[in-house]
């Protein structure tokens, strides 16, 4: 987060200088940006913190054996519609 955290900070200096100089179009534009960059760095927190074994996956049968069906072991094949029942 290093990266966005120096970007949001050239943002509030940027703020800073235009509402000093009294220039509203430094201060529009850059108070959009702090705002789209801090909702980025919000979201791109909250998924970061989410427990690695804590995903779901998109497609499910209902059965209980989904870490198999995730690795090929079980008589399920992934298609584009979903998960599917193959004759053993």
């Amino acid at each position: 987060m290093g990266y966005f955290t120096i970007l949001l900070i050239g943002f509030l200096l940027w703020i800073a200088y235009g509402a000093a100089a009294g220039i509203l179009a430094l201060v529009i534009p850059n108070t959009v940006a702090l705002l789209v960059g801090a909702a980025a760095v919000v979201v791109a927190l909250r998924l970061r913190r989410r427990p690695a074994g804590n995903h779901r996956h998109r497609l499910t049968t209902g059965h209980s054996d989904r870490n198999a069906e995730c690795c090929g072991l079980s008589s399920h094949s992934h298609t584009p519609t979903g998960f599917t029942h193959l004759p053993r």
